[in-house]
């Protein structure tokens, strides 16, 4: 198993600050994204987890500009200490700055074209090649993202391919921009374990011998532990516990991080595993206070139904929770 990456930088590549999203679906507004704050230093990866519908994806989508026309954003953006102040200059980030790998490699690949030209179609926007110099490190970057005969994938159909193998072309159409932070998005999800873990062992190399700094983005908190450094727990659109990924993961503060652990299967034989009552609330109908507490075991009643406070903890590690403060005293 990789062990995380120790060697990033303290100082912040990305930093997105107080982000909400807001949708405005027919007149109704829904507030998907509530203030999820995320720091990411060079060479470091982040970890996001947390069920589908916590608002992972979109607060990502968010920082590369890529949410549809009715999504209202706001919160700071700053990229190598620069703010960003304008949706244009986001956008002039993604890609040739910042890179995004999708979920669905199926559906984000066009079944129409061959994979090589649409991993050429993206070097020659970014980075301004021919035609020829474009096919050229099309096909270098199939090589490094470890894919068996990279010219004949360069020639394949998406349909000619296997999951594993689409995915990687989805990585080396990312890199080929030469980004410097990679946003992978449940890049494994729905793949088998042994592919899942191959990509994993990629994008953990890519990492290490380019200075690359990725955000993974995941409902696999195994995933998460075997790849990221820092770890923000989403839920309700807002992040709910974040600090060192080990120290997470070896003594969970928040109900919602420990609930989601003990959902794991792991070494001991058990009946069934052990879920989550209930499902994250819709965005258009969070309850008051804190989000998880129609789902929590430990609720403290009345409480809760105010804004839970946020605990900072010598470390850095953060919690946002009215039970952390009856635990500390504080």
């Amino acid at each position: 198993m990789n062990q995380p990456h120790r060697n990033a930088s303290s100082a912040p590549l990305l930093q997105a600050s107080d982000i909400h999203v807001r949708f405005d679906v027919e007149g109704e507004i829904h507030h998907a994204v509530r203030g999820v704050s995320i720091d990411v230093a060079e060479g470091q990866t982040v970890g996001l987890v947390g069920e589908s519908g916590c608002g992972k994806t979109v607060s990502m989508l968010a920082l590369v500009g890529l949410l549809a026309s009715n999504a209202e954003v706001s919160g700071r953006i700053t990229y190598r200490g620069n703010l960003i102040k304008s949706h244009a200059e986001l956008v002039a980030l993604r890609g040739s700055t910042i890179g995004m790998v999708f979920q669905d490699s199926m559906s984000s690949l066009n079944p129409l074209l061959k994979v090589g030209v649409q991993v050429g179609e993206a070097v020659r926007r970014h980075r301004g090649l021919d035609r020829k110099a474009a096919k050229r490190e099309a096909i270098r970057y199939l090589e490094q993202v470890s894919l068996p005969e990279p010219d004949h994938v360069y020639h394949a159909y998406p349909h000619e391919l296997s999951g594993g193998e689409r995915q990687r072309v989805m990585i080396a159409g990312a890199l080929a921009c030469e980004p410097e932070l990679l946003i992978a998005d449940e890049a494994t999800t729905g793949l088998d374990v042994t592919t899942q873990a191959e990509i994993l062992d990629l994008l953990s190399s890519l990492r290490d011998s380019r200075g690359l700094a990725v955000v993974f983005v995941s409902h696999d908190v195994g995933a998460v532990a075997e790849l990221c450094d820092d770890l923000y727990v989403i839920y309700g659109g807002r992040s709910v516990e974040a600090g060192r990924t080990s120290e997470i993961l070896n003594e969970p503060r928040h109900p919602y991080t420990r609930a989601l652990l003990d959902a794991l299967p792991g070494m001991e034989v058990r009946d069934r595993l052990t879920g989550i009552p209930g499902l994250p609330p819709l965005p258009h109908a969070f309850p008051p206070g804190c989000a998880f507490a129609p789902r929590c075991a430990q609720a403290m009643g009345e409480q809760c139904n105010e804004p839970p406070p946020l605990f900072t903890m010598k470390s850095g590690r953060r919690v946002e929770c009215w039970l952390e403060g009856a635990v500390t005293g504080d």
